[in-house]
């Protein structure tokens, strides 16, 4: 499948450009309006005149029409701004489901009168190439906080004031510091591009089964240097087994958790251990920032304090921007976790039973070396937008959907002459008003009443009006498609929780010396527990109403030989009488 050539693409462009000043009369000609666009004039004196350009005049043998298209176009935009863009499968399910909905009214379950051919598979790609604002990629997995809650705004109020801290404290580049924990596990590797069997065609990688959490803390400098990190291992007591040659762990710390996790003591021991005395004497007496994200062991009141105590001013991150606006997670994270995989591949590959932890440390400490440059430092810090101040590093990263631009040019209503005795508005035929989004309804209302009531005349149509009928048949075909799309979203998100209502909530049933279950064995085991269940609620009732009928048999015994009795007992007395 050729793809289209840009050339032409932007030759196109500047055809609909000087077609839409011209006929906006910013021309006096159409030869001073294609000189102004650089195109060939015979080209727009034919567009003028009425010829389709080339993709009009195929627009008869595509699937769906332009307002159609425009409408899908739409909806893959806003929900790629969501942060769930879609696959191709679902494009191309989308698309049937706008050609069914045209066919909704005319078939029924009894007959289909009207079928159309299934979408082929190169369509979707077809779809892509003649739509510009659109391309595929691969989608990495980030949380949706992280996409709905970094905005524009944001990013430029932290980016101000990391730039009039740095100003109001005259702080230097070399006391400008990044601090930030990563987890790993050990075992674990990055998918990676690899050459298999062709006749196997196996994609998967085995790797152990062992896996252990380990964190490491690190630190970079805004001068390229790095500080010596802290790696938490997982375990009670810290082993010498684990740790490797000095070469390559020179000024290293290490400390074990039960689970690998960092701690509020960690971060605090981090502080004043390995973060503080390793810059102080850069820092010559003066400030130093710290710059970290929002994590509990970055905000305890004994970090703030230390940190106060000695003239380190702590900058934290707008929560979920550190993807965008943390150095560490800019330049360096993603370099050393795709190198240390590379380093471990070997391993793997001697199908060993699980990883030493002396072992991935020295495949990590080799990665860090390999990762931990000053070009790439350097680059995390401009990655940032922070040194130097750039604002545009991080917000082009930002996706701003602009409004789907209507490349069709359309004559100003008042361009042409009104009939003498018509009284119509030149408003209410303005191209605006369908090519707007949302409808404007009640304005859209006005123009049908006019549009009908000079119909209904039967009298020559005056070009406004001419030029409204197509519109109103783009516009019509556009809303369809959008209703189309809004019922196949509505009906989904139906089904989920439809399906959500329908789940009962479970019964848990003991294995005892049973390791595995059949579904048939467990729904009969939850029957089994039903009628027990069932059988004990039986018993209790049977054993409350004889309780009762023997507390009024004894009652009645009571009256009986009382009767005639003047004695009463008193009211204390009868609130701890307990009938047996």
């Amino acid at each position: 499948m050729r793809k289209p050539s840009e050339k032409a693409r932007a030759k196109n462009e500047r055809v609909e450009a000087a077609l839409k000043e011209y006929l906006e009369k910013k021309f006096k000609s159409v030869t001073a309006a294609a000189k102004a666009h650089d195109v060939p004039e015979a080209t727009l004196r034919a567009r003028v005149k009425g010829r389709k350009s080339r993709a009009e005049a195929k627009e008869e043998m595509q699937l769906l029409a332009k307002a159609e298209e425009d409408a899908l176009v739409r909806w893959i935009l806003d929900v790629s701004k969501a942060g769930y863009p879609p696959r191709k499968p679902q494009v191309r399910e989308m698309a049937e489901q706008i050609r069914r909905e045209r066919v909704s009214k005319i078939n029924d379950a009894s007959i289909t009168l009207v079928e159309y051919p299934p979408i082929g598979d190169q369509w979707v790609d077809r779809f892509i190439q003649r739509h510009p604002s659109l391309q595929t990629a691969y989608a990495r997995r980030i949380d949706a906080s992280r996409i709905k809650e970094t905005t524009v705004d944001a990013v430029m109020r932290w980016l101000n004031t990391v730039r009039e801290t740095i100003e109001q404290y005259d702080v230097a580049a070399k006391d400008i510091y990044n601090m930030d924990e990563s987890g790993f596990a050990i075992g674990s590797t990055q998918g990676a591009c690899v050459v298999i069997d062709s006749r196997i065609r196996s994609q998967f990688q085995a790797r152990p089964g062992r896996q252990e959490w380990v964190t490491v803390i690190e630190c970079i400098c805004g001068d390229g240097s790095v500080i010596n990190p802290l790696v938490i291992f997982c375990g009670m007591k810290l082993s010498s087994e684990w740790l490797i040659s000095r070469e390559l762990t020179k000024g290293w710390r290490f400390s074990c958790t039960k689970r690998g996790w960092t701690s509020d003591v960690h971060g605090l021991e981090w502080l004043r251990r390995c973060f503080e005395p390793e810059t102080r004497e850069k820092a010559n007496g003066g400030w130093r920032i710290l710059i970290l994200d929002g994590h509990g062991s970055h905000v305890t009141l004994d970090f703030m304090k230390h940190c106060r105590d000695h003239k380190i001013i702590l900058l934290r991150l707008v929560p979920h921007t550190s993807h965008l606006c943390q150095p560490l997670d800019v330049g360096l994270f993603g370099p050393l976790k795709s190198t240390l995989s590379a380093k471990l591949e070997p391993l793997f590959q001697t199908e060993v039973s699980r990883i030493r932890k002396s072992e991935w440390l020295t495949a990590f400490a080799e990665a860090r070396e390999d990762t931990f440059s000053e070009s790439n430092v350097l680059g995390g810090w401009r990655g940032a937008g922070l040194l130097p101040f750039d604002p545009d590093k991080v917000l082009r990263h930002i996706v701003v959907v602009p409004p789907p631009e209507n490349s069709a040019p359309v004559a100003p209503a008042s361009t042409s002459p009104m009939h003498e005795n018509s009284s119509l508005d030149p408003d209410l035929f303005n191209s605006s008003l369908l090519t707007s989004s949302p409808l404007n309804t009640e304005a859209f209302r006005r123009t049908a009443s006019a549009l009908r009531a000079e119909v209904q005349q039967k009298k020559v149509l005056v070009t406004p009006i001419r030029q409204l009928i197509p519109r109103l048949t783009t516009a019509t075909e556009r809303l369809h498609a959008e209703n189309s799309i809004l019922k196949t979203r509505l009906k989904a998100a139906t089904d989920v929780l439809a399906a959500r209502k329908e789940q009962k909530k479970g019964t848990r049933v003991t294995l005892k010396d049973q390791l595995l279950l059949t579904t048939d064995e467990v729904i009969a085991a939850v029957e089994r527990l039903a009628e027990e269940k069932k059988k004990r609620v039986k018993k209790t009732s049977r054993q409350g109403r004889k309780r009762k009928a023997q507390e009024v048999e004894s009652e009645s015994e009571d009256n009986s030989s009382h009767a005639g009795s003047d004695y009463a007992f008193p009211s204390e007395i009868l609130d701890c009488i307990v009938v047996e």
